[in-house]
């Protein structure tokens, strides 16, 4: 194995961490996180890590705490749907369609999906919004559907200019839905 130039053994002081190799300060790097995070310890427990504190993460194999723990780092995540697991909120326009909230248990084990029903009317039965995107930034779209009765679901975002409208439209569906995330490729 060819002798690495950067190396780590978690030693970690609130928002600092410390590499072995090189050991002149070069490979340290600091971190930044602005809301508590959640770790599990050496004793095999989820706990709270409160803001700016590293996360040091104990692996598990059948419950038990197997090897050496890992620093726990994850890039910063932004929702650019408000309410994106709420269409029952304002913010949606909902065309023929109502919302019956927190309706089914959801991929997290909560229940917190919402039930879409459409309405009797002919014609399109929608719920959508629409909201800003910066351009040349990768985005990543993310959806939870449930089939209930009917057999059609559609799923399209348009792009206008910077904006997006995010539509999901009911053809002959009643779905369980939730959004987990968003990200587009512009």
């Amino acid at each position: 194995m060819a002798k690495p130039n950067l190396a780590y053994i978690p030693a970690t002081i609130g928002d600092k961490v410390y590499s072995i190799l090189p050991n002149d300060g070069v490979g340290d790097f600091d971190f930044d996180r602005a809301s508590t995070a959640t770790r599990i310890n050496a004793q095999g427990l989820i706990e709270t890590v409160a803001s700016g504190e590293n996360r040091l993460n104990y692996s598990l194999l059948d419950g038990e705490v197997v090897g050496c723990p890992h620093l726990l780092l994850e890039p910063a995540r932004t929702n650019l749907v408000q309410y994106s697991e709420d269409f029952s909120n304002g913010y949606w326009i909902r065309t023929r369609t109502t919302v019956s909230a927190n309706n089914i248990i959801s991929p997290d084990g909560t229940l917190n999906a919402d039930k879409i029903i459409e309405t009797t009317d002919t014609g399109l039965h929608a719920v959508s919004e629409t909201f800003t995107v910066v351009s040349g930034v990768s985005h990543t779209v993310s959806v939870f559907i449930k089939k209930v009765l009917m057999n059609l679901f559609k799923f399209f975002l348009e792009l206008m200019t910077s904006l997006i409208t995010l539509m999901l439209i009911l053809m002959l569906i009643k779905v369980f839905l939730k959004i987990t995330e968003l990200h587009l490729l512009m």
